[in-house]
């Protein structure tokens, strides 16, 4: 499979604390992956890192490469450009667009139909949406967009069992059939294990084996 992200070594600290130590991932195309481990594990922090989005670190270390190209000193932007999408767990839509227009931000509307739960909400204003159709939003606009590589920080976080095993199926359909490259953060293995091929467990910034198909 070709490779779409790889890092190594990667630490950040924050202020005195060490949140990830030496961490290693690994992500083809055509796969979907979760990092999982509960709150505190580094999750986040590790998708920052990989999206350019760690500016508040006060130290950093690693390397990183993005379609097979050194990448660990590119921006933020110059990644997104390479086809790298970020969906963080929060201020992840645009909150003075309608529903409608943050997808037509992101070339994503044929979302509606895939969620009529998103449909119904087209013409209202995102920031009055609630937390789970805030999420929705943010995952459909990454889903749907031109995104190659998705990083995802807690998808399901807000929604209800049907709506989030849907979203799963659908991130894993993107990467399976579509030929993306999808890692999403996940406090819970069992909720994600059955949709993922790979799990990375990360237990306090350490990355623990690797479980996979």
């Amino acid at each position: 499979m070709r490779s779409a992200l790889w890092c190594d070594g990667v630490r950040v600290r924050y202020g005195g604390i060490e949140v990830l130590h030496d961490v290693r991932l690994a992500l083809a195309y055509g796969t979907f992956s979760a990092l999982v481990g509960p709150n505190g594990a580094g999750k986040t922090t590790l998708l920052d890192w990989c999206a350019g989005a760690a500016t508040d670190a006060s130290a950093t270390e690693g390397r990183l490469r993005l379609n097979g190209r050194e990448a660990t000193t590119w921006s933020a932007a110059r990644r997104a450009i390479t086809g790298l999408r970020y969906v963080p767990f929060e201020r992840n839509v645009f909150p003075a667009l309608s529903v409608l227009d943050n997808l037509r931000a992101c070339a994503a509307t044929d979302a509606l139909s895939r969620f009529p739960e998103l449909e119904a909400l087209a013409a209202r204003p995102a920031a009055v949406l609630s937390g789970g159709e805030r999420q929705l939003l943010a995952v459909a606009s990454a889903m749907f967009g031109r995104g190659s590589i998705l990083l995802i920080d807690e998808p399901t976080h807000g929604l209800a069992p049907a709506l989030a095993d849907r979203v799963l199926e659908d991130l894993a359909r993107a990467a399976r059939e579509d030929g993306r490259a999808v890692l999403i953060a996940e406090p819970q293995p069992d909720r994600v294990e059955s949709f993922a091929d790979f799990l990375w467990p990360l237990d306090r910034g350490a990355r623990l084996p690797v479980v996979g198909a």
